[in-house]
């Protein structure tokens, strides 16, 4: 699953590269794009029924490929936090025999519908796209912790999450967080002395 928003266009070209290095059906053949409404205006979208989420079985990379353009024709986002758990769910519910989903997200943009994660059945394996050793959004971070599941950097992986105790401290490059209530709350950064 990948989101598809305007923010996300240089991501969404690797992904395609990607995808056409790696036969489809390989690693996928079950594809999930979403575009945070279908340009909807933002005042017009309600939780778990923003839309602009299209999916597909596919068994060839142009089949992909056109999912995901025709996806990015109906709308490229606009508000700042993005449908991600709408789009999971409807995944889920397309695809039930999948062991775990795999989400393309922005780091830049927040998680808008955080409500609805508790109904989430399958563990996320998160791709941050944009973040660095300062800025990994805490949103994925508790996403996949949420889900026992996983984040993945440019820089690392990060496992294990769900497994932190109340307390514990996570570092992500120099940003640390804590375990605070089962969520991850920022701390602050760790500067070179």
């Amino acid at each position: 699953m990948a989101d598809v928003t305007g923010s996300m266009y240089k991501y969404t070209a690797q992904l395609l590269l990607w995808i056409k290095a790696s036969p489809v059906g390989s690693l996928s053949k079950n594809f999930v794009f979403f575009n945070d409404g279908n340009n909807m205006p933002d005042k017009d979208k309600k939780l778990g029924s923003t839309g602009g989420i299209y999916f597909r079985s596919c068994n060839s990379y142009t089949e992909v490929e056109n999912l995901m353009k025709s996806t990015m024709l109906k709308g490229a986002g606009g508000d700042y936090p993005e449908n991600n758990i709408e789009a999971l769910l409807k995944a889920e519910k397309a695809f039930p025999a999948t062991e775990f989903q795999v989400m393309i997200a922005d780091n830049w943009a927040a998680i808008k519908d955080k409500v609805l994660w508790q109904h989430l059945t399958k563990p996320v394996r998160i791709v941050v796209c944009g973040a660095t050793e300062f800025n990994v959004h805490i949103d994925y971070l508790n996403l996949a912790r949420k889900t026992n599941g996983s984040v993945h950097l440019m820089e690392s992986d990060l496992y294990n999450l769900s497994g932190l105790k109340e307390g514990e401290i996570l570092q992500v490059g120099k940003n640390r967080f804590v375990v605070k209530n089962g969520m991850f709350v920022e701390t602050g950064y760790e500067y070179d002395k």
